[in-house]
C-alpha cells in the first residue's frame, strides 16, 4: 500500500515538473532565437550603413571626375565660342577652373601644327616671351631634345599654371605612342578620351603616374559627321593633367569614413599595374603586394564595388572595412536580450524592458542614418525632389525650393507643378508619363516659371523607387540649372541668324552694285573706242597711249564686274535641281573648251561619273573652272586632267588632279576667297574668281571642296556631294 502511494506521489511530482521544463525549454529557446535575430539584424544594419558610406564616397570621387570632363568642356566651347584665343584669354580663363577644382595639375592647348608651319608657331611663342621656345620630345635616352623631322606636330603650347610645368612646353604629345593612341581615338570618336597612368614630363611630378583626358577641338563651320571629316578638319586638343593619388587624397583628405579601405583598379592593364591607388582611414597607403587576380582577392568578404566612368576608361572602385569599421564593431544588443531572457523567465518586466532597449538602439540608428542623408541632401548643389508614384511631391530641398520660388510647403502634393512653364508643361507631362509607363530613366531639359516671373532652365533626370518586391514606390530626381548654358546658346544663334542676314545684304548689295557699275563703263569704252577711231592720225603718241591704258583698265573692270556677278549668281540663283548625268555636263564642258583642248592637246581622262541630283548650269560652271585652271596654269607640252570619283556611306567624293605648276599647301585657304590671286596677271590671265565661284557651287549643294595637300605634282582638287536625297533636303531647307 505504501509503494502503490510512493508511485503515485512519484508520477504526480513529475507531470507538475512537466509545464515548468516545457516553459522554461520555451523561454531559454526564444532566448536564443531573439540572440540570433538580433546579431544578424545588427550585422546587417552595419553592413547597410558600411554600403551607404561607401555609396557616398563613390560619389564625391565621381563628382571630382566629372568635374575634370567639365574643365576641359568649357575650354571647347570658349574656342568654338571665339575666332582665336590668345594666350593671355587662356590664361585667365583657365584661371577659375583651376580654383575650382585643385586637384587638376594642369590645362593645357595642344594645336595641330603643319610642318611647314612649325618655325612660325616657334617664332610666334618666341615674341611671347618664351625665347627658348621650340617643339621637343623625348630621346631614346629620355632627355628632351627638339623634335625630329615629321608631317605634323601637337606640342603643348598653353599651359596653365606655368609655374612648375615649365619642361612641358613645347612637349609633342605625338612623339609618344600612348599619348598619340588617346588623341587619334578622342579625335575619331569627337569625345574625351583618358590615357593610362603615364609618366609626365614634368620634373616636380618626376616619378609619378598622371592621367591625361585630351578633348578634340575642330574648325568652326566645318563638318565633322564622319571620321575622314573629322580628321581633316581637326583644329588641336584641349588637355587636362591630374594624379590619382593627388586627387584620391583630396577627395578623401578628411572625409574618409573611419574603418575603411579604398582600392581603385584598371582592370585594362597588364596584373602588375591595375592598382591605381589603395588607402585606408589609418594609412593612406597599403603596399598593395597582391598575388594573382587583385579584384578577385579584394572582393572576398564583405565589400563594396562599384564602376566609375572617366573619359571612356573604366575604374573599379572597391571599398573595404578594416579593423576599426563599424562592420566590426557591436553594440553588444545581442548579450543583452540573451541576459534579458534569463530575466524573462523571473518575470515579463524585464522581458519588456529588453524590448524597449532593442527598439530604442534601432531608433537611434535610423535617426542618425537619416540625418546623414538629410545633410547630404540639403547641402547639394543641385536640386533634389522626390514624388510618390502619382507624381505628388513629397521632399524638396533647399536649392529645388530656390530654383523655383517655392516653399516646401507650397511644393507639396501637386503644388511643384505650378512652376512649370506654361509651354514646357503639356510636354513634360508627357515625357514623365512615357517614362513611368515603360520604367525608363526620366530625362529632359525644361523651364521653371517662379511666382517672381524668372524663367529658369533646367536639366532634369530621375529613377524610379522600388520595395523589395520590386514595385515602383515613387521616383527620385534632381534638376540643374542650366540657364546660362541655354543664354549662350540663345546669344549664338542669334548671331549666326545676323550673319546669314548679313551676308544676304552683302550679296545683294555686289549684285546691284555690279550690275549698275557696267553702263558708265560701257560709256568710257565706247567714247574712249571714238576718240582712237575719229582722231587716228594726230601723231600724239602721249594721248595715244593714255587711251590704251583707259581702253586696258575698262576691259580689266568689265571683266572684275562680270566675275563678281556670276558670284553673286552662284550664292543668290536659285537653284534648280534636276537629276542629271554628269558624264553629259563633261562632255559640255569639253565641247565648250574644244579650241583650248585642240591647241594645246590637253588629255582628259575621267572615269565613269554618277547620276545625281544637281543644278545642271552650276555644276558645269564647276567642272569648267576647275579643267580651264588645270589648263592655263599648266607648263607642260600635253596638259593632263584626271577626273576619279568614289561613293562612301552618304557622299560621292570627286577628285580632279592636274600636271600643272601645283599650289603651295600654305595658300590651301587662300585660293578659296574672291579675288585672291597667286600671280601677277602677266603670269597668267583671269581675276581670282574661279575657286571661289567652285566653293560657292559645292557649299550650296552641300558638299565641301579643298585642296589636296599630299599632291606631289600638280594640284589636285577633292569636293563631296551628297547623295540623292540630302541634296533635295537641304535645297528644301534653305538652298
Amino acid at each position: 500500500m505504501q509503494k502503490q502511494q510512493s508511485d503515485v506521489f512519484l508520477r504526480t511530482k513529475k507531470l507538475s515538473a512537466l509545464p515548468l521544463a516545457v516553459t522554461l525549454c520555451g523561454v531559454i529557446a526564444l532566448t536564443f532565437m531573439a540572440f540570433w535575430v538580433v546579431l544578424q539584424l545588427e550585422k546587417s544594419n552595419r553592413k547597410k550603413e558600411f554600403k551607404l558610406q561607401a555609396s557616398n564616397a563613390e560619389l564625391s570621387i565621381q563628382r571630382a571626375l566629372d568635374r575634370n570632363i567639365e574643365s576641359i568642356e568649357s575650354i571647347v566651347a570658349l574656342y568654338n565660342a571665339s575666332e582665336t584665343v590668345e594666350r593671355q584669354e587662356f590664361q585667365k580663363f583657365v584661371e577659375v577652373r583651376l580654383l575650382e577644382n585643385s586637384a587638376i595639375k594642369a590645362l593645357e592647348w595642344i594645336p595641330r601644327i603643319p610642318s611647314t608651319e612649325r618655325e612660325t608657331y616657334e617664332q610666334a611663342a618666341r615674341q611671347e616671351g618664351f625665347p627658348n621656345f621650340q617643339i621637343t620630345e623625348r630621346n631614346l635616352q629620355g632627355q628632351i631634345v627638339r623634335a625630329s623631322q615629321r608631317l605634323e606636330y601637337f606640342p603643348i603650347y598653353y599651359i596653365e599654371p606655368f609655374q612648375g610645368n615649365e619642361p612641358a612646353l613645347g612637349f609633342d604629345l605625338a612623339s609618344n605612342p600612348a599619348r598619340l593612341k588617346a588623341m587619334n581615338q578622342a579625335r575619331d570618336q569627337n569625345q574625351a578620351i583618358a590615357t593610362a597612368p603615364i609618366d609626365l614630363v614634368q620634373e616636380t611630378l618626376k616619378g609619378k603616374k598622371g592621367i591625361l583626358i585630351f578633348l578634340p577641338i575642330f574648325r568652326q563651320d566645318q563638318p565633322i559627321n564622319s571620321i575622314p571629316a573629322r580628321r581633316q578638319n581637326l583644329e588641336g586638343f584641349t588637355l587636362s593633367i591630374f594624379l590619382i593619388e593627388d586627387l584620391m587624397n583630396r577627395i578623401l583628405d578628411g572625409t574618409l569614413p573611419k574603418g575603411f579601405e579604398f582600392y581603385l583598379l584598371d582592370q585594362s592593364l597588364p596584373q602588375s599595374e591595375q592598382l591605381l591607388y589603395a588607402a585606408s582611414s589609418t594609412q593612406k597607403k597599403t603596399s598593395g603586394n597582391f598575388k594573382g587576380d587583385i579584384a578577385s582577392t579584394l572582393q572576398k568578404g564583405i565589400y563594396y564595388t562599384t564602376t566609375l566612368d572617366i573619359a571612356e576608361r573604366k575604374w573599379l572602385l572597391i571599398a573595404k572595412p578594416n579593423a576599426d569599421s563599424i562592420v566590426h564593431q557591436s553594440s553588444g544588443l545581442q548579450w543583452l536580450v540573451l541576459a534579458s531572457g534569463g530575466v524573462v523567465m523571473l518575470g515579463s518586466m524585464a522581458n519588456s524592458l529588453a524590448q524597449a532597449l532593442e527598439r530604442r538602439q534601432a531608433a537611434s540608428t535610423l535617426k542618425k542614418s537619416e540625418a546623414r542623408f538629410r545633410a547630404l541632401v540639403t547641402s547639394a548643389p543641385v536640386g533634389i525632389y522626390q514624388t510618390s508614384f502619382q507624381g505628388e511631391c513629397e521632399f524638396v530641398n533647399a536649392r529645388w525650393q530656390a530654383m523655383t520660388g517655392l516653399t516646401i510647403d507650397e511644393a507639396m502634393g501637386t503644388g511643384w507643378s505650378h512652376v512649370l512653364h506654361p509651354e514646357d508643361r503639356e510636354r513634360i507631362w508627357s515625357e514623365w508619363s512615357q517614362a513611368t509607363e515603360s520604367g525608363i530613366e526620366f530625362e529632359s531639359e525644361y523651364r521653371f516659371l517662379t511666382p517672381q516671373k524668372k524663367v529658369v532652365w533646367v536639366y532634369g533626370r530621375a529613377i524610379s523607387l522600388r520595395d523589395d518586391a520590386g514595385t515602383v514606390t515613387g521616383y527620385l530626381g534632381i534638376v540643374t540649372d542650366i540657364s546660362d548654358r541655354k543664354r549662350a546658346e540663345e546669344e549664338l544663334q542669334q548671331l549666326n541668324q545676323e550673319l546669314s542676314r548679313s551676308n544676304q545684304e552683302l550679296g545683294q548689295f555686289a549684285y546691284v552694285a555690279s550690275h549698275d557699275l557696267q553702263e558708265p563703263l560701257r560709256k568710257i569704252k565706247s567714247f574712249t573706242e571714238l576718240l582712237v577711231k575719229r582722231y587716228p592720225e594726230q601723231g600724239d603718241e602721249k594721248a595715244e597711249r593714255y587711251m590704251n591704258h583707259i581702253m586696258d583698265g575698262t576691259h580689266r573692270m568689265q571683266l572684275l564686274i562680270r566675275d563678281l556677278l556670276t558670284y553673286s549668281r552662284a550664292g543668290r540663283a536659285e537653284l534648280n535641281i534636276q537629276t542629271t548625268d554628269l558624264n553629259e555636263i563633261l562632255e559640255g564642258v569639253k565641247s565648250d573648251l574644244a579650241h583650248i583642248i585642240a591647241e594645246r592637246e590637253v588629255q582628259i581622262d575621267a572615269q565613269l561619273l554618277p547620276t545625281l541630283s544637281i543644278d545642271p548650269s552650276q555644276m558645269r560652271q564647276l567642272f569648267q573652272n576647275l579643267i580651264s585652271n588645270a589648263i592655263k596654269y599648266c607648263q607642260a607640252d600635253i596638259p593632263k586632267v584626271l577626273i576619279r570619283v568614289v561613293q562612301s556611306e552618304a557622299f560621292w567624293t570627286f577628285t580632279v588632279q592636274d600636271n600643272g605648276i601645283g599650289i603651295d599647301p600654305k595658300y590651301a585657304d587662300r585660293i578659296f576667297v574672291i579675288f585672291q590671286r597667286l600671280h601677277n596677271r602677266e603670269a597668267y590671265s583671269g581675276t581670282g574668281i574661279g575657286l571661289a565661284v567652285c566653293k560657292k557651287i559645292i557649299e550650296r549643294h552641300g558638299g565641301k571642296i579643298w585642296l589636296d595637300p599630299s599632291s606631289q605634282t600638280g594640284s589636285t582638287f577633292m569636293f563631296t556631294l551628297p547623295s540623292k536625297g540630302q541634296i533635295q533636303q537641304q535645297v528644301k531647307d534653305g538652298g
